[in-house]
């Protein structure tokens, strides 16, 4: 990953997060923190609250079709093929994207989800069930996107780039969109390229479905968890809003994840 100083600003008050979203017991943090450790994915339930879920809803609806949707392949990595690899090798063997994606500067001024990414007391949440300090991505684009899943759109197997990642489900599609994923516990080193190969050929007897509804958190080891979405079918969209987390302050997304999210550098 290209690592650029850069410096974002501090987190914001506690008040936006306090009006959106539920409170959380420290038991409720323990466990989950735990959960994050061992499997690298915890789903908090009915997180955002009602009104907030039915704003966010309403936002992206008007703007979706700002999205940038392109067809595109890429390796599980995010990263060109390495054409010397052999063909079924997972550093040049490539999976099928398909995605509108809005970037952070695309998306509302008044979308809830930037203003509690930017709040404290959401940060201090999701870096006390990661067990480490955490900070938003110094990336223009990358920090808050929202994704729009139409019938046909999938995410092929990959790890993310940010070492968290936190999602919420805005809107569920009629049927497909769902999130699956291989047990960190059972895949802890992704670049143990034959043991990678083997689950991937085999997925359908290693992974793990993760059953979303709206409103819901989900925070993933994004580099170290292997998932996708599957491919979404119906009329309805699968709305999800994406939240990415580094521990360094400085993390910034390589141009070619731009190139192939966004359409553009910056």
């Amino acid at each position: 990953m290209t690592k650029v100083p850069q410096h974002p600003s501090r987190p914001s008050s506690t008040a936006d997060a306090n009006d959106r979203t539920r409170t959380l017991s420290r038991e409720e943090i323990s466990h989950h923190g735990q959960l994050l450790a061992d499997l690298g994915i915890c789903q908090i339930e009915n997180f955002l609250l009602p009104q907030t879920l039915a704003e966010c809803v309403e936002l992206l609806t008007t703007t979706k079709g700002e999205a940038y949707r392109k067809e595109t392949r890429s390796t599980i990595y995010l990263t060109p093929p390495d054409e010397e690899s052999a063909p079924d090798h997972p550093l040049r063997a490539t999976v099928y994207n398909r995605v509108g994606t809005l970037a952070a500067d695309q998306l509302p001024s008044r979308f809830p989800l930037s203003s509690l990414y930017r709040s404290k007391r959401f940060v201090d949440l999701i870096s006390a069930i990661a067990g480490t300090d955490l900070h938003f991505l110094a990336d223009k684009l990358g920090s808050v996107n929202a994704l729009i899943f139409n019938s046909g759109d999938e995410l092929g197997w990959h790890y993310d780039e940010p070492n968290y990642s936190v999602t919420l489900l805005l809107q569920q599609s009629e049927s497909g969109g769902e999130f699956e994923y291989i047990p960190l516990s059972l895949l802890p080193n992704k670049y143990d390229y034959a043991r990678v190969g083997e689950y991937l050929s085999m997925h359908n007897s290693y992974s793990n479905v993760a059953r979303v509804s709206p409103g819901t958190l989900v925070i993933i080891r994004g580099n170290k968890l292997l998932h996708r979405v599957t491919q979404v079918t119906g009329e309805t969209p699968r709305l999800i809003g994406i939240l990415s987390f580094s521990e360094r302050h400085d993390t910034v997304l390589t141009d070619y994840d731009r190139q192939l999210f966004y359409g553009r550098s910056l």
